[in-house]
């Protein structure tokens, strides 16, 4: 997920600019409105109640990945304002929702600081690898590419919650 946030927030300014031909100034506006429903979405996250984190997360991630995949058919301005700040909204409680989620799963808090390190080796590649996948398939191509970062936490997510339910029915059948 890190990869996916980092990468958005460095390219950003540079797919409206140069894909969507909008000014310097307002492709960098629209970042601020990632940033600011990413901001709305971790509060949101802070006083929500949730049932599954696991679930939720693939609700929200659902909706981020279908977001990031339209934004290739969008053309109006304001309607792309809309949808990265849909992006960011939907993505927003991820971060949080994963770490409270490995914490719930594993037992041990080392394990935390490893997801911790990792995201951070993320944070730091995800921009680098999405230059020079944008260098190889076009700016245009951008939120095809956020998409599919987003559709591989899916898939991770989606493992994850199958494991634990093979891991619950063999124990159980074990007794």
């Amino acid at each position: 997920f890190v990869v996916a946030e980092s990468s958005l927030a460095s390219w950003i300014p540079l797919f409206f600019e140069k894909g969507k031909q909008i000014s310097l100034e307002n492709a960098a506006l629209i970042l601020t409105f990632f940033w600011l429903g990413v901001a709305l979405g971790r509060l949101y996250y802070a006083f929500a109640k949730t049932k599954s984190l696991k679930k939720s997360m693939l609700i929200h991630g659902s909706i981020a990945l279908l977001l990031a995949f339209s934004m290739n058919l969008i053309q109006s301005e304001a309607l792309s304002i809309l949808c990265v700040f849909g992006i960011g909204l939907s993505c927003g409680p991820l971060w949080p929702m994963l770490l409270a989620s490995c914490r719930h799963e594993f037992s041990k808090p080392h394990y935390i600081m490893y997801l911790v390190s990792t995201a951070s080796i993320g944070a730091f590649t995800g921009p680098l690898c999405t230059s020079l996948l944008i260098t190889a398939f076009g700016v245009t191509h951008y939120f095809s590419i956020i998409g599919m970062y987003i559709l591989f936490l899916m898939v991770f997510l989606a493992n994850l919650i199958t494991l634990k339910k093979k891991k619950k029915s063999s124990s159980s059948s074990l007794q």
